[in-house]
């Protein structure tokens, strides 16, 4: 009787056995994925960061201009900056004045705009003609 068991509960497991391997297959290719991906986003930020240091050098902006606007992309407010480049507020506030006068924008928001429209502006294309055929 106990072979007989053993043989039942071995045949029924055999389907289960396909998808473990199933799902091993399907882990590894989600692993893949997310490797390709991660490498993918490195190499676009390596690009948006050269895409920056290239715009910054075509403005002529110094090199502590520089560093106040790459901040100020990240999304730092003036305090934050002050404080991370040890000084005052009023030095931050005339340097991301200068920028701003460098760039040819009204302020932060068109600023950061600068930098993002571009990158957007294929996906918005690609909406609107989605959006007319539908």
């Amino acid at each position: 009787m106990t072979s007989q068991f053993i043989s039942a509960v071995s045949t029924l497991a055999r389907p289960f056995a396909w998808f473990d391997l199933l799902d091993g297959w399907q882990l590894r290719l989600t692993l893949e994925r997310l490797r390709n991906q991660e490498r993918a986003l490195g190499a676009a930020r390596g690009d948006l960061a050269r895409i920056i240091d290239a715009q910054f050098a075509e403005w002529g902006l110094t090199p502590a201009e520089s560093d106040v606007g790459l901040l100020a992309l990240k999304g730092l407010d003036l305090s934050e900056i002050a404080q991370l480049r040890g000084a005052a507020q009023g030095t931050v506030r005339a340097q991301l004045t200068r920028i701003y006068a460098k760039a040819g924008v009204s302020g932060r928001h068109q600023f950061a705009a600068w930098f993002v429209e571009d990158l957007l502006q294929d996906g918005i294309a690609d909406r609107a003609t989605v959006s007319e055929v539908v």
